[in-house]
């Protein structure tokens, strides 16, 4: 933000947002996952955007070649690191399951699918893509705001967002550009928002009947919205009708900001800050949660899978292994993660 403390209801916006990214996709996994499903993939990826936008905004004097040299380092080195662990797993999963290894033609097949970064073709962890557009995404934004101004970069980016929502491109773009030219709309909107002061604006009222209650209208209003629509997909751009998608994910995204105030600071602290780690590993840990149920427990895999209490332990299991692996990674290669090396205190006698 604009100074060097925390805002309480930031972090807790993207500790429970993270959370609505792994239910809905412990969700995805029954046949009949209900509309609980439809609702949070109606604005649960643009909420990451907003935040991304609200969080970082822009300086007046920014280089962007120099911003492009950071955010390669906070996310296209995640990008990389855990695309390495995806493939690695996905060549040992291949192995259990087929009893035999990948060749090399199927390997680097399936290398190159997950550095292409389009989520539905990677192999078993498609929330990879999201390192990879959220780069594009914020070079691109800042970028036009650079060169033509904020108002104007805005029109024009949200002039392109629906031209690819009702013309999908033919062929899926390179790191989810097409996808990135949505987000960039809502990463747009975040950077509005912190002009705008909404960061000083939440933390006075965040805690008052009132925005509560207006928060849990919105949320409702999206739900509402939401079963008016088809089921959304920001990874494989699909939105069904663009107006009532952009403001079911408005609505929502309001809804988390004005409920976040009466979060508890602990866990979605530990949340937002895990984030980074457990939006690329809580697919593999939901495969490694499968195997268990089915092989060390003999339960069916359909049977756990559409159970009626699958959904919170694949959420709560998943979100728990990630949170240990995010802290050992931060503890030995935190550059893996996108985070800096801690420099060890040097003794000074003379203090």
């Amino acid at each position: 933000m604009s100074d060097k403390r925390r805002i309480p209801w930031l972090d807790h916006a993207r500790g429970l947002g993270i959370v609505l990214v792994v239910l809905a996709h412990a969700l995805a996994t029954a046949e009949d996952n209900g509309r609980l499903y439809s609702v949070i993939y109606s604005f649960h990826m643009p909420l990451f955007f907003v935040l991304s936008g609200l969080a970082r905004g822009m300086k007046p004097d920014e280089n962007l070649v120099s911003t492009a040299r950071k955010l390669a380092q906070t996310l296209l080195v995640p990008f990389a690191f855990f695309g390495l662990v995806t493939l690695c797993y996905y060549i040992l999963l291949q192995k259990a399951v087929a009893h035999e290894f990948l060749t090399l033609g199927q390997i680097a097949l399936a290398a190159a699918r997950i550095f292409y970064g389009v989520g539905e073709w990677m192999p078993i962890n498609s929330p990879l893509w999201f390192f990879p557009c959220m780069f594009v995404t914020m070079l691109l934004s800042l970028a036009l705001v650079r060169l033509i101004g904020s108002r104007p970069a805005f029109v024009t980016t949200a002039i392109a967002a629906v031209a690819i929502m009702v013309l999908p491109p033919p062929v899926r773009l390179f790191w989810s550009a097409d996808t990135a030219v949505i987000a960039a709309c809502f990463f747009q909107i975040g950077m509005f928002l912190r002009a705008g002061r909404l960061d000083q604006t939440l933390d006075r009222i965040g805690t008052r009947p009132a925005t509560i209650a207006l928060g849990m209208i919105c949320l409702a209003a999206t739900a509402y919205l939401s079963m008016m629509n088809i089921s959304v997909d920001m990874a494989a751009i699909r939105f069904g009708n663009p107006i009532l998608f952009a403001v079911a994910a408005c609505s929502g995204i309001a809804g988390i900001f004005l409920i976040s105030g009466i979060l508890p600071a602990i866990p979605f602290k530990r949340l937002s800050d895990d984030a980074r780690v457990i939006f690329p590993l809580h697919l593999i840990f939901f495969s490694v949660i499968t195997a268990f149920v089915t092989i060390a427990l003999h339960v069916d895999r359909y049977a756990f899978q559409n159970s009626s209490y699958a959904a919170v332990v694949y959420t709560t299991l998943s979100i728990a292994g990630s949170i240990v692996a995010a802290s050992a990674l931060r503890r030995t290669t935190p550059q893996a993660i996108g985070e800096a090396r801690k420099r060890p205190k040097v003794f000074d006698p003379s203090v």
